[in-house]
C-alpha cells in the first residue's frame, strides 16, 4: 500500500512539474508575443528577449540567435550571461554551413542537435576553421553542452544556440522549448521584414508624389511668368531644396566668362571665370559643369580639404565641422550651361533620390532659361 502511494505522489509530482512547466512557458510566451506585437521593428531587442528567454527555460548559460546568409550563419543577437561572470563576445563569429558547428548541421538536418561535450568534440574531430582564438576561448571558459534549433526549414532564417558550463544533455523538454521560442523568432524576423518592406514602399510612394507635385509647381512657375527669369529661378531653387532636404541651393547659369548665379543665402550675383578644375580652387559646381557629370561630396572639414581645400576654408570661416553636397550639371542638348548645387551643414549624404530630384529641377531651370533667352531675342527682333 505504502508503494502506491509513493508512487502516486511521484506521479503528481511529475504532473506538477509538467504543470509549473508549461505555465512558464506560456507566460514567456505571451511576454514574448506582446514585445513582437508592440515593438515589431525592434527586431534586435525581440531576439535579445528570444534567447534570454531560450536560455533560462532550456537551463542553459547563454542564448545566440544566427541569421543564415547565403552558405554562412552569422550572430545576429546574443545573451551571455554567465553564472560566474565570465562572458565571451560572439558577435564576430562567421560559420560555415558545411561545417561540423551544431548550428551548420541544424540547417542541412532541419532539426535540433546536440553537442554534449563541445570541448572534447573540438579535440576529437573537428575545430572551426580560422578561429584559432576562438577556440581557445571558448575552451578557457569551460562551454561544454550545447543545443542548436533550427529557425524554420522552408526556408531556414537561421539557428538558436543555447550553451551550458557543464557536460549535460538538454532534454527533449528543452528542446521543445526552445523549438516554440524558435517558432517565435521566426515570427520576430517575419514581422520586422513585413513592416521595414511596407514602410519603404510607403516612403517610395511618398517621395515620388512630393516629387510629382513639385515638378507640377515648376511647370507652373515656368509657364505662367516664362521671361521673368529671376523670379522663377529662385522659386525653382527653393522647391528642389525642400524636397533634397538642404540648407542651401545654388544655381549658375551661362558659358562664357561670366556667369549668373542665384544662391538662397545671397541672392543673384555674377562669377567671373571660367571654372577651375585645379584642385586648389574647383567647387562642386564648378566640377559639375567641366565634367558634365554629378558630384557628390560629404565629410568633415578634414576630409572635404583633401579634393576640395577652398571648400573646406569656406566651412572652416562659418564654423562647420561636416558638410555635404550635391551638384548636377545644367544641359542643354547634352551641353553643360550651369550647374545646380544643394548642401547642408552635417554630413549626412545626398541619396540616389535626391539625385534624380535635383537631375530633375536643373531639366526644368534650362528649359526656364531658355524660354526667357527666346521670348528676349524675339522681343529684340520685334523691336
Amino acid at each position: 500500500m505504502s508503494s502506491e502511494i509513493e508512487m502516486l505522489r511521484a506521479q503528481l509530482a511529475q504532473a506538477e512539474s509538467e504543470r509549473d512547466g508549461a505555465l512558464v512557458i506560456a507566460a514567456a510566451n505571451a511576454r514574448i508575443t506582446h514585445r513582437i506585437n508592440a515593438h515589431p521593428l525592434d527586431m534586435a531587442g525581440n531576439l535579445r528577449e528570444i534567447c534570454s528567454a531560450a536560455a533560462e527555460l532550456a537551463q542553459g548559460n547563454a542564448g545566440v540567435v544566427y541569421f543564415l546568409d547565403g552558405e554562412h550563419l552569422r550572430v545576429a543577437n546574443n545573451n551571455h550571461d554567465w553564472q560566474d561572470g565570465v562572458a565571451y563576445d560572439l558577435n564576430a563569429e562567421v560559420v560555415s554551413i558545411t561545417s561540423d558547428w551544431p548550428v551548420a548541421r541544424a540547417v542541412r538536418e532541419g532539426r535540433a542537435v546536440q553537442e554534449l561535450d563541445w570541448v572534447a568534440a573540438m579535440r576529437s574531430s573537428w575545430r572551426p576553421a580560422n578561429h584559432e582564438a576562438f577556440y581557445v576561448t571558448m575552451e578557457t571558459e569551460n562551454i561544454r553542452a550545447m543545443v542548436a534549433v533550427p529557425m524554420g526549414t522552408s526556408p531556414c532564417l537561421g539557428v538558436i544556440l543555447v550553451a551550458r558550463q557543464e557536460v549535460r544533455a538538454f532534454s527533449a523538454h528543452h528542446i521543445t522549448t526552445l523549438e516554440a521560442f524558435a517558432a517565435q523568432a521566426v515570427t520576430a524576423i517575419e514581422s520586422a521584414r513585413v513592416l521595414q518592406s511596407l514602410q519603404q514602399r510607403t516612403r517610395e510612394a511618398g517621395a515620388a508624389l512630393e516629387l510629382q507635385t513639385g515638378i507640377a509647381e515648376v511647370l507652373a512657375i515656368v509657364a505662367g511668368n516664362p521671361e521673368a527669369l529671376d523670379s522663377v529661378l529662385p522659386q525653382l531653387a527653393a522647391t528642389a531644396g525642400r524636397l533634397c532636404d538642404a540648407d542651401s541651393v545654388t544655381v549658375v547659369h551661362g558659358t562664357g566668362v561670366r556667369r549668373r548665379a542665384w544662391h538662397s543665402d545671397g541672392g543673384f550675383h555674377f562669377i567671373e571665370g571660367l571654372p577651375s578644375a585645379e584642385v586648389h580652387d574647383r567647387m562642386p559646381g564648378g566640377v559639375a559643369f567641366l565634367t558634365n557629370q554629378p558630384v557628390r561630396i560629404a565629410g568633415s572639414l578634414d576630409q572635404t580639404a583633401a579634393g576640395y581645400p577652398r571648400l573646406a576654408e569656406q566651412m572652416r570661416q562659418r564654423g562647420i565641422p561636416a558638410a555635404s553636397w550635391l551638384a548636377v550639371p545644367l544641359q542643354e542638348k547634352g551641353n553643360p550651361v550651369g550647374a545646380i548645387v544643394v548642401s547642408r551643414d552635417n554630413p549626412m549624404p545626398f541619396t540616389d533620390q535626391h539625385l534624380t530630384t535635383l537631375e530633375t529641377f536643373a531639366h526644368q531651370a534650362v528649359i526656364a532659361i531658355e524660354n526667357a533667352r527666346l521670348i528676349r531675342e524675339l522681343r529684340e527682333s520685334n523691336r
